[in-house]
C-alpha cells in the first residue's frame, strides 16, 4: 500500500508540474519573444553612440528592428510609489512599475495597444511629458483605457493604453506600469538592453554582423548577447529539473512497487500452490484462478489509490498557489493515474500467475505431497 501510494503521488505530481511549465511556455504573454536576441550593457559609451549602433545594425538585411529599454518584458524590476495624477483628491499612493523605452519598442515586442498612440518623434512633448500606461495601472487608478487619455500624470499625460502583458514571472500578477521615453542624456542611466528582431536565415552571419558592429564602435568594452526565448526558458528551470525528477522518481516507484507485488505474488502462490492444483483437478479455469490471485492484491491497490489521490490533490493545489496564473488540477489526471497503477498491477499479477496457470496440477499435488 504504501509502495502505491508512493506511485500514485509521484504519478500525479510529475503531470501537474509538467502541464503547469506547459502552460507558462505556451501562454500568450502580450508581447512576441520569438526570433528576438538582446546585447545587455553596462557602459555609458553604448548609450551615447545607441544612434549609430541602431544605424549600423539595421543596414543588416536580416535584422528587421531595434529597440532600446531599460528593462526586457521578460522582468522588469523597476518599481516605485506614485500619488501624481488627475483626479487623486484622497491622496491615494499606487506602487507602478517603470519601463524606459525608446520609440521602436511596442513595435519590436508587437505589444498592441489598446487606446491612444504610442511615442513619436513627431511630437516634441513625448520626449519627457507623455506616459503609456498598462490595463492594470488605469483599472488601479480608477480610469477606463478611454477616459485615461489626456489625463494628467505625474509630470505629463498618458497618451495611450497598452494592453496588459507579462513582464514579471507567472508566480506574479500583472501589476500596474507606466512607460515613458529614455533620455540618452540621463547621466544616472548608463546601462540598459538593446533588442534586435532578426530573421531566421543566415543567423550566424547577422550574429557575427552584431559583433562587429559593437566592437567597432565601442572596442574596448566586452561583448555579450542573448535570445530572449532562452532567457525565458531559464525563469523555469528549477520547474523543469523538478518535472524531470518526477518522471524519474516516477518510474523508479511503479517499478519498486511492481518488484514488491510480484515477489509477494510469488510468495502466495508457493503458499497455495496445493490449494491451486486442486482447484484445477476440479475444473477451474485460468480466469477463476487469476481472480483468486488477484482479488486481495487489488483490494490493497485500491485502498492505495484511495490515500495516493487525495493527497496528491492536496499538494500539488498547494504548490500550484505559488503562480499567480496557473492550471486546474482535471480529474482526468487522477482518474488515469489511478486506471494506469490498477493496470501495471494487474499485468504484474498476470505474468506470474500465468505461470501457474500452464503448471500441470499433478505436479504441484505430488510436489507438496
Amino acid at each position: 500500500v504504501g509502495q502505491f501510494t508512493a506511485a500514485i503521488i509521484l504519478t500525479i505530481s510529475g503531470i501537474t508540474v509538467y502541464q503547469q511549465l506547459h502552460y507558462i511556455q505556451n501562454k500568450k504573454l502580450g508581447y512576441n519573444r520569438e526570433q528576438v536576441l538582446y546585447v545587455p550593457y553596462y557602459f555609458r559609451k553604448i548609450e551615447e553612440n545607441y544612434t549609430l549602433i541602431r544605424s549600423e545594425l539595421m543596414a543588416h538585411p536580416q535584422i528587421n528592428k531595434v529597440a532600446l529599454s531599460l528593462n526586457l518584458p521578460i522582468q522588469t524590476d523597476n518599481q516605485g510609489t506614485e500619488d501624481r495624477w488627475e483626479g487623486n483628491d484622497d491622496n491615494r499612493t499606487i506602487a507602478f512599475y517603470r519601463h524606459y523605452i525608446d520609440y521602436h519598442f511596442l513595435d519590436l515586442y508587437e505589444i498592441e495597444l489598446l487606446k491612444g498612440r504610442g511615442f513619436s518623434n513627431e511630437h516634441a512633448t513625448d520626449a519627457d511629458q507623455s506616459y503609456l500606461l498598462n490595463e492594470a495601472a488605469v483599472s488601479a487608478i480608477g480610469w477606463t483605457p478611454e477616459s485615461a487619455l489626456g489625463k494628467s500624470f505625474r509630470n505629463g499625460q498618458v497618451i495611450g493604453v497598452v494592453k496588459d502583458f507579462h513582464f514579471e514571472p507567472m508566480d506574479l500578477r500583472i501589476e500596474p506600469m507606466y512607460m515613458v521615453l529614455r533620455n540618452p542624456e540621463d547621466p544616472f542611466i548608463d546601462y540598459g538592453n538593446i533588442s534586435i528582431k532578426t530573421s531566421t536565415d543566415d543567423l550566424d552571419g547577422t550574429i557575427a554582423h552584431i559583433q562587429k558592429t559593437f566592437t567597432d564602435i565601442a572596442p574596448d568594452i566586452p561583448f555579450e548577447y542573448h535570445f530572449l526565448d532562452e532567457s525565458y526558458d531559464h525563469m523555469y528551470e528549477s520547474e523543469q529539473r523538478l518535472s524531470r525528477s518526477f518522471t524519474l522518481f516516477t518510474l523508479l516507484a511503479i517499478f519498486i512497487a511492481c518488484i514488491g507485488l510480484f515477489g509477494l505474488i510469488s510468495h502466495t502462490i508457493v503458499q497455495r500452490s496445493k490449494e491451486i492444483g486442486i482447484r484445477k483437478v476440479l475444473g477451474a479455469s485460468a480466469q477463476n484462478i487469476l481472480h483468486l490471485l488477484s482479488k486481495d492484491f487489488l483490494r490493497l491497490i485500491m485502498i492505495a489509490v484511495l490515500i495516493g489521490i487525495p493527497l496528491a490533490w492536496y499538494l500539488m493545489d498547494q504548490w500550484l498557489q505559488d503562480f499567480a496564473y496557473r492550471i486546474s488540477l482535471s480529474a482526468w489526471i487522477f482518474l488515469l493515474t489511478g486506471l494506469t497503477v490498477l493496470g501495471f498491477a494487474l499485468i504484474t499479477i498476470s505474468l506470474q500467475g500465468f505461470k501457474v496457470i500452464t503448471t500441470n496440477p499433478v505436479e504441484s499435488l505430488i510436489e507438496k505431497q
